[in-house]
Parts: structure tokens; sequence; C-alpha cells
């Protein structure tokens, strides 16, 4: 899988540090925020109780911010898929959206996910209407 070494700390206690490359999940979801945000149901679906979307990859040729300006990107294939849920007995939307990325390379090194969940209309719910939104986010 990834490059895996083992280290001990001052007490002799061994653990395992994975060194192989990844996109953190923050700058992974900078990136993709408002692809992810703009990716909308086909009309003849918004009314459905549950919509999947994707998933879809694509290939990036991505570069870290300190890398000078010449440097050449790196192959990176991003997935994309999107789940939108009607929550019943409220006036709102659930949506959690999951981004995989992995580097492009000869070695085989595993897929890395980030996982985001967002509620909209963004405003105030009842108690009530929390509990129900609340629920969906965990069955996601």
């Amino acid at each position: 899988m990834g490059l895996k070494q083992f280290v001990f700390d001052m007490n002799g206690v061994m653990s395992e540090l994975d060194l192989g490359p990844a996109i953190k999940c923050n700058g992974l979801n900078a990136f993709l925020s408002k692809l992810l945000e703009e990716w909308q149901a086909p009309k003849h679906l918004r009314s459905a109780p549950v919509v999947v979307l994707g998933p879809r990859a694509k290939t990036y040729k991505l570069v870290k911010l300190s890398a000078s300006a010449n440097s050449k990107g790196f192959p990176w294939r991003i997935s994309v898929g999107k789940k939108i849920v009607h929550v019943k007995g409220v006036a709102a939307r659930v949506a959690k959206m999951t981004a995989c990325s992995r580097p492009i390379t000869a070695l085989a090194y595993p897929t890395a996910c980030c996982v985001q969940k967002s509620v909209w209309p963004q405003k105030r719910y009842s108690k009530k209407e929390l509990r129900f939104i609340r629920k969906v986010l965990k069955e996601l």
C-alpha cells in the first residue's frame, strides 16, 4: 500500500507512520467546494426523496502551494459523489459529499477520502426539526 515506517518514541513505544502522499481534507474540500455546491440534481429528480449524483472522476495536475512557479504538476485522480436527502416533515435538504484522491503513480497508494455534510436552507430550525435533521445526518 503506502510507504509505512515504524518509529519508536522516547518511551520505547512503537508506532506506525504512513509516509504516503495525501491531500489534506481541508485543502481538498476548498479545491472542490464550489464545484460540489453547484452540482445539483437534474430538474426532474429534484423532488425525489433521495438523489445520488456520481461518482465522477477527473485527473488533475496538482502543485503544492509552496512549490516554485516553474514546478510541474503531479497527476492526482480525484473522484466525487454527492447524496441529497429531503428531510421528512421539514423543509430542508441534507447533502453528503464525498471526495477521494490518490496520486497516479506506478506505486499502489491507497485512496484517501474526505466527507462533508451540509444542510440547507441555512436558517433557524425548531428543536423538533433539528431532531429530524440530526437523525438524517447520522444515517447518511
